[in-house]
């Protein structure tokens, strides 16, 4: 082949690729297609967020199964506050049990005596030993009778760092003051299975100007269930409770220990019925007993805890009623007992006994006079310098 029609042979391939005329875009084809490519990405984005979703929930559930499990191994559920006072079932037991160690604690922290003087403020003298019986036990009757109002239990947030609960109980003397008692602890262990539970609480009790330390505990022993509440003070003085069912009935043994010595021994049964309270106490120390029954009355305007007993001490059996009511000072607005006894075969005589309940509020009321005291003694000066003027000038 010559070189002449090789040129000519490539020319004529060249020309075949060249457009004849200048080729037109199709700008809606274009944008259609555009517009298809995005709403396929559209629809893809939900899958993605779908798919993102589902990872974090089953992460999370694997996650609570672990935790399940381990738990589940260690045979350890995590742990809750359980606070028994806020068991309808026994919270009135735990609030009597406080309520009543706490004031004769509190009583016996105020005598301050020797366990020898102990022994004869409870029995002194054969002629009064029926008054003298009870003699510490009227401030823990006083109050436990609330004036028939009994004991208010509130359950509150703790604001001590040291114990999760807190509880105050109140109730109010024969006088008509209210008396508030402030409970911090920690439960120690709690358990509970069908109709049955036990626990045990410690802590610390204010009352007053007052500080003890206290455990509570609910016990199972030989299908009885048992309700102890100790209040000490230092581990050789103590006011212990023990609540339990004795022939039928539900009863309190409450016991004063001090300087490790057990100096008092009694029984207590709370009836509420037509809502008014009444207190059987029982006492024994050997062959000596007593029974009292006690109950809150208003009698011309005056409160008053009304007494019928029955006693044998010392061999000698006596029954008969009293009327306790409280006498104030009128001059250190200091309060007591005073005690109208009536034998029934003997003349009715009358008995003065000291009133702890309110140490403190008798201390601020003698506190608080003092006050309004202050300007009248400024007054008084003045008013002997204007006596004296006319005196002075007579002297002139």
């Amino acid at each position: 082949m010559k070189k002449r029609e090789i040129v000519k042979l490539f020319k004529s391939n060249i020309e075949a690729h060249v457009p004849q005329s200048i080729p037109q875009v199709d700008w809606s084809m274009l944008a259609s297609n555009q517009q298809n490519i995005l709403e396929i990405e559209e629809t893809r984005r939900p899958a993605k967020i779908i798919f993102s979703f589902k990872a974090v929930l089953a992460t999370v559930f694997v996650m609570a199964m672990v935790i399940f499990g381990i738990g589940l191994f260690n045979n350890q559920p995590i742990p809750v506050v359980q606070n028994p006072y806020t068991n309808a079932t026994y919270k009135d037991t735990l609030s009597v049990s406080a309520v009543s160690t706490a004031t004769l604690m509190s009583n016996y922290a105020t005598t301050t005596i020797s366990t020898n003087q102990a022994l004869s403020f409870i029995t002194p003298l054969a002629s009064t030993e029926t008054i003298t019986t009870i003699e510490p036990y009227l401030g823990m009757i006083e109050t436990v009778t609330g004036q028939n109002a009994g004991i208010t239990t509130t359950t509150m947030e703790s604001d001590n760092a040291l114990y999760e609960s807190k509880v105050l109980l109140s109730t109010f003397d024969l006088l008509g003051n209210r008396i508030n008692y402030t409970l911090y602890f920690n439960t120690i262990s709690f358990s509970e299975s069908e109709n049955e539970s036990t626990f045990e609480i410690e802590g610390i009790f204010l009352y007053k100007s007052y500080q003890f330390d206290f455990v509570g505990r609910k016990e199972i022993e030989d299908d009885e269930e048992i309700i102890t509440f100790k209040t000490q003070s230092g581990a050789s003085n103590y006011v212990e409770s023990i609540y339990k069912v004795e022939d039928n009935e539900s009863k309190y043994s409450i016991v004063i220990v001090e300087n490790d010595q057990i100096i008092s021994q009694s029984k207590i049964k709370i009836v509420d019925e037509n809502e008014e309270r009444k207190i059987d106490f029982e006492y024994i120390d050997g062959l000596n007993y007593g029974i009292y029954q006690f109950k809150y009355e208003v009698e011309n305007g005056i409160n008053l805890l009304k007494i019928e007993y029955e006693t044998r001490i010392n061999g000698i059996e006596e029954s008969g009623s009293m009327k306790v009511e409280i006498k104030i000072d009128p001059l250190t607005t200091v309060t007591s007992y005073q005690i109208f006894v009536k034998p029934d075969d003997e003349e009715e005589y009358e008995y003065e006994s000291d009133r702890h309940v309110d140490d403190e509020d008798e201390d601020d009321d003698e506190e608080d006079p003092e006050d309004p005291e202050d300007p009248e003694d400024e007054e008084d000066p003045e008013d002997t310098e204007d006596e004296e003027d006319p005196e002075d000038e007579e002297d002139k």
